[in-house]
């Protein structure tokens, strides 16, 4: 049971360091992150790929209304992702 507690904290710990790291790397700070593997990088990569795959298929008008909208929904979501994470 204790060792149990104690790789819990650890887990924890370290998910809110790197929540917390990545929030102000990208909210506050207009340096870019090292490395590949940051959430909002993963995040991005994956849901930029396919919203603007989704994007392409529209005509223009709706392509530019339906791109438009992923600008601030991808930062609420982030947000939210941030929150959940820890």
């Amino acid at each position: 049971m204790l060792v149990e507690d104690t790789v819990l904290i650890v887990i924890g710990t370290v998910l809110v360091i790197v929540a917390s790291a990545d929030a102000v790397g990208t909210l506050v700070t207009a340096a870019r992150h090292n490395g590949r593997w940051w959430p909002s990088n993963v995040y991005y990569r994956l849901t930029g790929r396919a919203w603007f795959r989704v994007g392409r298929r529209l005509r223009a008008r709706r392509r530019e209304t339906f791109l438009n909208v992923y600008g601030p929904l991808s930062i609420l979501v982030l947000l939210v992702l941030w929150v959940s994470l820890p």
